[in-house]
This record gives structure tokens, C-alpha cells and sequence, in this order.
């Protein structure tokens, strides 16, 4: 079932008692019905006397305020991690492997000049700053650096290295010429062409070397993350556009061979079945940039598609990548333990850094993330960029629940201020500098008060505890201990009582964030621009999935849309209930063994940035589906689809359950926003109920829309 909300909450004309969204109190002692639910781990243990929203001998992890009172927050703060400061000497136990290539085996190739350099440099960087085993880096260049070679030392150095633990950092490093190659045919990619790196003996032999090609990549990342856990960098200082950089002397690229790419010469890499993958391979890859965008791994590249990564020259004749050189340049500047790898991708963008006809990218669904780290800054962190001497600005605005009495600190360098907006703009906020503090590139801002409206909690003891009638019917959730280790959650908001069960047992497990979780959930469900910019045109088809039989013996499986094609949210069996107004479609799905994809197009006049995002309401989770990535085109426009389960974006399949509704929120904005803080995991501890896969005036020229989508 799919729900689009076409309203924000501040237009749903709800009633009072429908939607209340004050903060909970309590007058008495003797009214006290509110209890504070303390995790420890197994059963939650429920103290009386104590408001929900009470901050004394609290086990939360951290403390975001909200409206009048004080909250606590989701757990998502900056966390200990073991990336070292600049007088941190403890070790990391970070893992590389690090691949430069000046000197290619077949004598038309162009040598380059810096790429061995850039290796050196990197090598030096992770020993130095991070205090890195040398032992654990395994460094490739020239002749070592063969196509046999680099794959061999990933499988043994990376994917099956036994000294690695779960999670620890790895880094994939590579300098030397990239290319694109014709596809096999009938390969879903874009333009029927493949991104690859070349190897020291590429096009050389009876039967010529291939680059490797962003597919096998893709799976080798994949497999990598299984194995070893997706906290994993790829950073590469080539180029793969088709043709740009062939008269340039000095970029790292090579023209294409003339014949396709072999179709069966890495098929046991991605045929290969990986132990413990909890999600598919891809269908496809994104063919524009080097490797797919994928959970695995975050990539950190030296240009954008059709641009070229060029060597510049240094002093005492040496050369160097020029994007490499402003990386390490860059990452010497930061705090590394508290730098993100898109507060890194700001600094790049600097123009006082800025490259020339060459914009470096950060890919992947953890750019939020600390360097060489599972932790991040949480979710109420944003970036800040200067405006004028006078003003800077944050990227925060009403689509993330800013108003002009939200709190934010700032942080530039080793100042710190508190601050409220003087403008609050639909995808983000200006502040006044009065005392013209110094802002950075890397100067960020944390909101430390949010004012959102919550909805109201009930919490009562037993559950024939009425004492508090009024206030119970007013309510969004009210919580009741129903036996000794279990807590019976009734929704009370028309929303979700349209679609979802009214009632869920929580199982047992920390609840300690419960109520922010909720409020967080329904805040963005809700969250509407009531201006509505784009209205009607965008089209979001939900359709089946089928594979494609093979044109060819070893090509990798690929799927499409069923012929014909239907659009389930136009012609499927339609759900036995009134539609809400928020909603702008919803469907029954009765088929439960196939897979579905997701396709959404647009006639608004100019490009539009699209994210997806998946609520369940049978645990408060939310998962992003779809994200745009930082500093690319905007992806959706009149000549491009967005395609999610299959296709040139890649991604997995949509798979549905019985009887489980799923709200999925659909968002597009005029300018590239970061909405990854939607995300939130699951709140209770019950596999049964979770289905994701593992997966104002609009006179500033900024906007955002948002519809919603049920199935069931």
C-alpha cells in the first residue's frame, strides 16, 4: 500500500483531539500517569511518578531540546570512535590497499607522471595521521600493479585478510589512467558504456588485458562489506570521460578499446554466491560514475562524469594528481576525528581551493559519516558556507523543521556561538553576523533546540487506567504496561489509524528513545510544503519486476519492468478504506513473490533532485530508498527517469509482505538538500514487523514537495 500526503500538518485541518501537539505534563502527584521507560538492555523497567519528558536520572544518550521543555535525543551524536586528533597518537587499525600506476606495459599507452607519487603520498598520510600499520597497507605500483594483481591482492589483503575485525577502517586507493568501454550487449547501462581502471598491463597479450570494470568493482566492494563491514573508502584520481581528456597530455584517461567488453571475463567475481549478503546483488550499476552507489562503501572520486582528473607539476620536477594533492592538503587542515567526509567535500569546493574544470564527488549512502568511520555527527548537524561579510547560511530549512526560533550552535574552528536564524528558507537558513564571526569551510551547525510541535504521550500503568479520559483522546500515542516485560503502543493520530494497526506489543528491549522516535517519525510522515511548487508534475509508477532472459551465456542477471506495463498505484486492486487527504495513492499488493520497482518522471520545467524514503509504521523505522548525491546534475528532469530496483541507478528490488503497510514519502527540491538525518532504525525489537530491504514565497528560487505512498 502507498500513501502521498499532499498537505503539511499545519494544513491538515485536524481537530484537537485528533492531532495534539503539546508537550505532556503532569499537575499532581496524584495524576501522575506518565512513567519513564529506563532500557537496560533486556526489559524495559517503568518507574512511576515521572513525566516522559522528565530529564532526572535520565539514561538517554543525549539531550536536544524541543519547544519549552528538554528532550532527548535518538542516540545519533557524535560517538567515540578512534580516529585521532591532531595530538591523538593511538593507532587506528585501518587496512589498505593502495594501487599507483605511471609506467603501462603496452608501449601506445601514454606513462603518467604522478600517479606513483600520489600513492607514495597517500601511503605516508594513513601512516603519519592515523598511525597506521604499515603492515596492514598493501601498496601496489607498476608492474605490481597488474590486472591478476590488483584483483588477488584485494581477495587476499581485503576480502579474506583474518587480522581485520568487523568494522574496521579499509581504504581502496587508486591512481593511474581510467577509461570507459563498450558494454556487452544487451548490458543495462547508460549509453551502452562501462566506467573502468586500468591496470599496468591493460590491452596487452594475445587475448588483450580489459580494465577492471565498475561492475566487478561494485561486487568486489560488496563482497567486501559482507565480510568485513562497510566501513570502507574508495578514493580514485582518474577519469572516465568518453573522449574529453584524449588530446590532454597531462589527464589520467585512456580512449576505449573497439571491441565490447568481454561478457564472461569476470563472471565468477559477480556470479560469485558471498556468505552472509542479507540483500541482492545489483540488478544494475550507475555507468556514469566509476563505481555504483552502494551501501558498501563511500567513494570519494577526482572529477564528476565528463570531466577530466588532470597531474600538475611540483617542485624539483615531480608531478602529482591535482586532485590528490588538495585532498591531503585539505584532510591536513581538518580536525580528522570529527570530519565528515561531505564537511571534506565542502573544503574541496572552497574557492580557495577550488580545482580548475575538475569538481571532485563524494558517492555512497555514508557521506555523513566520519572519515574511516561508523560514527557520524549526528542528525542534526548541517553544513555552513559564508553569504556576505554580514551573513552565512545553513543547509537546514523548513523541510527539515527549522522555524526562526530553532537554536543552532555554530562552530568555526574553535569558536563556538548560539544563534537563531533571521530567515528561514525552504531548504535552508540565513543568520545575521552581526559580530562578524569567522565562518570556514568547515564550519558546521548543530541544532540544540528544535521548535517542532510534538504530538502528546500517555503513558498509564494498567490498562484499565481511564483517569485521565480527556487527555488520553487528545493524545498522538499512549503506551501501557501490559504484562511485566511488554508495553502495548495504541496509535491515536488518523493517519496512521487509516492503515496501520491500531495497536503493536513492543517486545523487549531498550525503549529509551521512544518517544523521540515517534515524534520523529511523525514529524517528517506529516512534514508538507503547503505551497506545493510542483503539484502534479511528477508521476511515481510502482511496477512489477521480471528478468530479462539472456541475450548472451554469461551475461550477469538483469531485470525490467513486466510487458505490458502496469502501474499498480493507477490500476492495482485499491485498499478497502477512504484515502486519506494527505495520501496521494494507495494499493494492495497481492502478489507477494515478486519483486517491484519504482519509477518517477517529471514535466516541471526545470531539473529536480528526487528522494525516496520508506516508513513503517509497525516499528518506526525509516529507510532511504533513494538519495541524490552531493554536486551532481540534478538527476530528474523531462529526458530523464528515476529508476529505483532496477536500471542504470541500480539499487534493489521492492519486496512486500502480507497485510504490512508501508508509507513511502516522496520528496524532490530545486537544490541538493541532505535529508539522510530522516533515516531511523527500527525502535523495537521484532524481525517479524520489519519488510524494508536492506536497503512559503517561493522568491528565493528555493523549494521543496513531497507526496506519500501506501502499500499493504
Amino acid at each position: 500500500m502507498a500513501v502521498l500526503i499532499q498537505k503539511s500538518i499545519c494544513n491538515c485541518h485536524l481537530t484537537t483531539k485528533e492531532v495534539q501537539v503539546l508537550t505532556p505534563t503532569v499537575k499532581t502527584q496524584d495524576e501522575a500517569n506518565a512513567y519513564r521507560i529506563l532500557g537496560n538492555g533486556d526489559d524495559p523497567l517503568i518507574t512511576p511518578g515521572t513525566s516522559m519528558n522528565d530529564d532526572s536520572n535520565s539514561s538517554f544518550p543525549s539531550s536536544i531540546e524541543s519547544g519549552s521543555g528538554s528532550h532527548q535525543g535518538l542516540g545519533r551524536a557524535l560517538k567515540v570512535h578512534s580516529q585521532p586528533s591532531s595530538n591523538n597518537k593511538r593507532a587506528v587499525p585501518l587496512f589498505a590497499l593502495i594501487v599507483g600506476i605511471d609506467e603501462y606495459k603496452d608501449p601506445p599507452i601514454p606513462n603518467l607522471k604522478g600517479c606513483v607519487q600520489d600513492s607514495n603520498s597517500i601511503y605516508k598520510f594513513l601512516i603519519e595521521s592515523f598511525h597506521a600499520n604499515p603492515l596492514h597497507i598493501k601498496h601496489l605500483k607498476n608492474e605490481q600493479a597488474t590486472r591478476e594483481g590488483i584483483l588477488a591482492a584485494f581477495e587476499s589483503h581485503l576480502v579474506k585478510n583474518t587480522a581485520i575485525t568487523r568494522n574496521d577502517p579499509i581504504v581502496f586507493y587508486f591512481a593511474g589512467h581510467g577509461s570507459c568501454e563498450l558494454a556487452p550487449e544487451g548490458w543495462l547501462t547508460a549509453n551502452k558504456m562501462m566506467e573502468t581502471i586500468c591496470p599496468h598491463d591493460e590491452r596487452t597479450g594475445e587475448e588483450p588485458v580489459r580494465g577492471i570494470p565498475d561492475l566487478t568493482i561494485s561486487f568486489l566492494m560488496r563482497k567486501l562489506a559482507s565480510a568485513q563491514g562497510n566501513n570502507i573508502t574508495a578514493i580514485v584520481d582518474s577519469c572516465h570521460a568518453g573522449g574529453i581528456g584524449r588530446n590532454s597530455a597531462n589527464a589520467r584517461y585512456l580512449p576505449p578499446p573497439s571491441s565490447p567488453f568481454p561478457a564472461s571475463l569476470d563472471k565468477s567475481i559477480w556470479n560469485l554466491e558471498t556468505e552472509n549478503v542479507q540483500s541482492r546483488l545489483p540488478t544494475a550499476l550507475n555507468p556514469s560514475l566509476p563505481f555504483s552507489a552502494l551501501k558498501s562503501h563511500v567513494l570519494v572520486a577526482a572529477c564528476q562524469p565528463g570531466e577530466v582528473a588532470f597531474e600538475t607539476a611540483l617542485k624539483a620536477g615531480k608531478y602529482s594528481g591535482a586532485f590528490t594533492t588538495l585532498l591531503l592538503k585539505v584532510l591536513k587542515q581538518c580536525n580528522l576525528g570529527e570530519t565528515t567526509y561531505l564537511h571534506v567535500l565542502n573544503r574541496l569546493a572552497d574557492p580557495q581551493h577550488k580545482l580548475n574544470n575538475q569538481n571532485p564527488l563524494v558517492q555512497g549512502d555514508h557521506k555523513s559519516r566520519i572519515l574511516f568511520s561508523m560514527s557520524d555527527l549526528g542528525r542534526n548537524t548541517f553544513s555552513v558556507s559564508s553569504k556576505t561579510d554580514k551573513e552565512f547560511s545553513v543547509a537546514a530549512g523548513t523541510i527539515h523543521g527549522v522555524d526562526g526560533e530553532t537554536e543552532f550552535r555554530i562552530t568555526s574552528g574553535r569558536d563556538l556561538h548560539r544563534a537563531k536564524p533571521s530567515r528561514v528558507l525552504p531548504l535552508s537558513s540565513v543568520f545575521t553576523n552581526l559580530d562578524e564571526w569567522s565562518i570556514t569551510a568547515g564550519s558546521r551547525a548543530e541544532v540544540v533546540k528544535w521548535n517542532r510541535p510534538r504530538q502528546k504521550v500517555f503513558v498509564a500503568k494498567r490498562k484499565d487506567d481511564h483517569s485521565i479520559e480527556d487527555d488520553h483522546q487528545e493524545t498522538g500515542v499512549s503506551l501501557t504496561l501490559a504484562d511485566d516485560k511488554h508495553i502495548e503502543l495504541e496509535r491515536l493520530d488518523p493517519l496512521l489509524l487509516q492503515y496501520a494497526k491500531r495497536f503493536i506489543t513492543v517486545m523487549p528491549g531498550d525503549h529509551s528513545g521512544i518517544e523521540d522516535a515517534i515524534y520523529h517519525f511523525n514529524f517528517f510522515l506529516y512534514n508538507q510544503n503547503e505551497h506545493h511548487p510542483v503539484g502534479n508534475r511528477l508521476s511515481v509508477k510502482l511496477e512489477r519486476l521480471v528478468e530479462i532472459p539472456h541475450e548472451h551465456e554469461n551475461e550477469p542477471k538483469r531485470y525490467g519492468p513486466a510487458t505490458p506495463q502496469v502501474d499498480f498505484f493507477t490500476s492495482g486492486e485499491r485498499l478497502m478504506v477512504e484515502d486519506s487527504p494527505l495520501v496521494t495513492a494507495s494499493v494492495k499488493i497481492t502478489d507477494l513473490d515478486a519483486d517491484y520497482c519504482l519509477t518517477l518522471r517529471s514535466d516541471y520545467p526545470t531539473p529536480l533532485y528526487p528522494y525516496v524514503f520508506g516508513f513503517d509504521p509497525s516499528n518506526y523505522q525509516i529507510v532511504c530508498f533513494y538519495h541524490p548525491e552531493y554536486h551532481a546534475p540534478a538527476p530528474l528532469h523531462g529526458e530523464h527517469e528515476v529508476t529505483i530496483g532496477y536500471g542504470a541507478e541500480g539499487g534493489d528490488p521492492f519486496t512486500f509482505q502480507k497485510d504490512d503497510p508501508t508509507f513511502y514519502k516522496v520528496f524532490v527540491t530545486s537544490k541538493w538538500v541532505d535529508l539522510a538525518g530522516l533515516e531511523q532504525a527500527a525502535l523495537f525489537v521484532d524481525k517479524s514487523a520489519s519488510r524494508f530491504p536492506d536497503r512559503r514565497k517561493l522568491d528565493t528560487g528555493e523549494f521543496w514537495d513531497s507526496w506519500i505512498y501506501v502499500t499493504a
